[in-house]
């Protein structure tokens, strides 16, 4: 098994799902004595989102290699970064050390491939919806066409994800207002949903739709753990 490098505290709540995630896979893999081989390192998150609200990626960017040098120096043979929105910057972390980084963009991008969609409608932070990079990127590398909710929809999806997602505070309204959101982009032609933020899966449930919902976060673990378990 391969030690991973994780950077995450991007929320700590979605940190904490990729830890257990990482953990059942290995162990459902190898048997239930056997755990991840995992270097976490966990920032503290209200820096890095006063830069994002500077659109200051820079040093996000610097910041980020940073640690990610810390994990390599540590011994972790692959890095995954716990975050969506913060991918914005994975090729400069990527260009500046010598493991790989497994990026959730591209885990993503194969998984709607494999299933052969064609329109996809993407939520997530502001970031990830209105500023190109993320949806760019899943375009280019899975000929899939990406859609975003309407700019009000934008907005609370973003403040609800930052003001209550991040904190682990998820109830009845939120889980109500996402099922009727998607419930009205899959009545559009699209063929599926992407939550595209790691935060969302704790308020989604993937399966009460007609039409397939992707989980970044399951797909990605999943790719992180496949390449864990490659040798």
């Amino acid at each position: 098994m391969k030690t991973l490098g994780l950077i995450g505290g991007m929320s700590w709540t979605s940190t904490e799902h990729y830890y257990r995630g990482l953990n059942e896979l290995v162990q459902q893999r190898l048997g239930a004595k056997h755990s991840a081989q995992l270097l976490l390192y966990s920032v503290d998150f209200a820096q890095i989102a006063q830069w994002q609200r500077r659109h200051d990626w820079a040093c996000v960017a610097e910041y980020l290699t940073d640690i990610a040098r810390r994990l390599e120096l540590a011994g972790c043979d692959l890095l995954g970064l716990c975050s969506n929105t913060i991918h914005q910057v994975a090729d400069d972390i990527a260009a500046k050390i010598d493991v790989p980084v497994v990026q959730i963009t591209s885990s993503v991008a194969e998984k709607i491939s494999d299933l052969k969609l064609k329109r996809v409608a993407v939520l997530g932070t502001r970031y990830v919806m209105a500023e190109g990079f993320y949806r760019q990127r899943i375009e280019t590398s899975s000929a899939c066409e990406s859609v975003v909710p309407s700019v009000p929809d934008q907005e609370w999806i973003h403040s609800t994800i930052f003001d209550e997602l991040c904190h682990g505070t998820v109830n009845s309204s939120i889980r109500r207002r996402f099922r009727q959101m998607i419930g009205q982009l899959c009545d559009t032609s699209i063929d599926g949903v992407l939550l595209a933020c790691t935060e969302l899966g704790l308020a989604i449930d993937i399966n009460a739709h007609e039409k397939p919902v992707l989980d970044s976060t399951q797909i990605h673990i999943q790719a992180l753990g496949e390449a864990m378990l490659n040798d």
